[in-house]
């Protein structure tokens, strides 16, 4: 998508690629500090649940979408809980205030940030190996590795890798968890990309084919990939120290 600067079938690919800019050209943490940052940042601090004063007690009077409460101060949290959610659920057509940042991390349960690493890492090595495989270097032999090997290389399940003067049948049983283990990174980290492509992260939801580049765009690029003109990109590593550094408090310097 970078190399083709945006010209694309695809709307919402297209989008995603005008607001990201070319992802290609520098690092996560560079990226991050110059477009992610501003992309994901809510515009506006969310509402929250505030202590009323006679400063402020008329502002809140006027406002629409706030409403007064006398809170008993000596019962129990779960009867306050019951009875604030019997008060709100009471309001007719209360619309619910969405983020407004131009790109939303979704709230899903199930998704943990050491996941999404392991599915990207065994996606982007199944890439680099497969290619490898059909574009050799001169005089190099392409490294074979099977799905066992690489669950074991990135420690994708410890407790099912070999050791030695084990039983056969611990052995089989180990290599069998080992590559559906890769297998379901594989599928997780192709359903976060193609996700990603269209502006929606993190999400494991199946996403519909679409088509996306033109016959002359297609041809162009399968010349590339045949001529080892085009490699899979590597892997960022985030540099952790200089993000810290750009941040204060959650603030950008």
């Amino acid at each position: 998508m970078c190399k083709q600067k945006g010209k694309t079938l695809d709307p919402d690919l297209k989008q995603v690629w005008q607001a990201f800019g070319d992802v290609l050209s520098k690092d996560f943490a560079g990226w991050w500090i110059d477009t992610g940052f501003a992309l994901f940042q809510e515009q506006m601090t969310p509402p929250k649940i505030e202590r009323v004063d006679e400063m402020s007690l008329h502002e809140h009077l006027r406002n629409s979408e706030r409403m007064l409460l006398s809170i008993p101060t000596n019962i129990s949290e779960k009867t306050l809980k019951r009875q604030f959610l019997e008060l709100i659920r009471e309001i007719e057509d209360r619309k619910i205030r969405k983020g407004d940042a131009q790109f939303r991390l979704l709230k899903v349960k199930g998704i943990r940030m050491k996941v999404l690493e392991s599915a990207v890492r065994v996606w982007h090595m199944r890439s680099m190996l497969d290619y490898e495989m059909t574009h050799p270097s001169t005089g190099d032999k392409p490294i074979k590795m099977d799905l066992y090997d690489i669950g074991a290389e990135l420690g994708i399940s410890p407790l099912h890798k070999r050791r030695a003067g084990e039983p056969l049948k611990d052995r089989i049983l180990k290599e069998r968890v080992m590559r559906v283990a890769v297998i379901r990174m594989t599928n997780r980290a192709e359903a976060l990309i193609a996700n990603a492509e269209i502006g929606q992260f993190p999400s494991y939801e199946a996403v519909k084919s679409r088509k996306r580049w033109t016959n002359e765009q297609k041809k162009a690029m399968d010349k590339a990939v045949d001529e080892g003109k085009w490699s899979p990109p590597g892997i960022s590593e985030i540099n952790w120290n200089r993000l810290r550094q750009r941040y204060v408090r959650g603030a950008i310097w």
